[in-house]
């Protein structure tokens, strides 16, 4: 991320907290510490990170975690189906929905979100086994391809990006 996305960060967050005032060596710190992540993801991710966050701004240390949270979700199906459960409780039909995983936003987008909140209950248990069953499918998929990033990086430690959940920072 360069230095004026990294700028558009510091601005969502303070014009979303009003007791915060960042500096240009605000700017700076948070320059250095989103380095390793892109603008689209941090951006993307920023509106999750502030719903954990309503009442203060969150510093960088648990920005970065909320964010790799979101990118490396080790959720469970029950947890899937409770955020879906939620959303369509939270948002119908008439909203986005917003999800912290990406895998259950994948799911949802799989099944369809009108199709999701249209579901009558007596059919809430099929929906429930598809979201169970994509889930599962969709984590894997998900694991398997940050293998295939660490791996496509080049002169990576593939053991340590397999133990962090991570993907590395490719040489330059």
């Amino acid at each position: 991320m360069n230095k004026s996305e990294t700028a558009k960060v510091v601005a969502v967050l303070q014009g979303n907290y009003n007791n915060v005032t960042l500096t240009e060596d605000s700017v700076s710190a948070y320059h250095v510490s989103f380095a390793y992540y892109d603008y689209e993801t941090v951006m993307r991710y920023l509106p999750v990170v502030m719903r954990q966050y309503p009442e203060f701004c969150p510093n960088v240390p648990l920005l970065l975690n909320a964010i790799d949270e979101c990118l490396n979700p080790t959720g469970s199906t029950a947890e899937a189906w409770e955020a879906i459960a939620s959303e369509r409780k939270r948002c119908g039909t008439w909203h986005v929905p917003v999800f912290a995983d990406p895998v259950v936003e994948r799911v949802a987008k799989a099944i369809g979100w009108e199709t999701i909140c249209g579901t009558q209950l007596n059919d809430e248990g099929t929906l429930r086994a598809q979201v169970r069953d994509m889930y599962k499918t969709f984590a894997i998929r998900a694991s398997i391809d940050r293998v295939m990033d660490a791996v496509e990086g080049g002169g990576v430690n593939i053991v340590q990006a397999l133990r962090d959940g991570r993907r590395p920072e490719s040489p330059a």
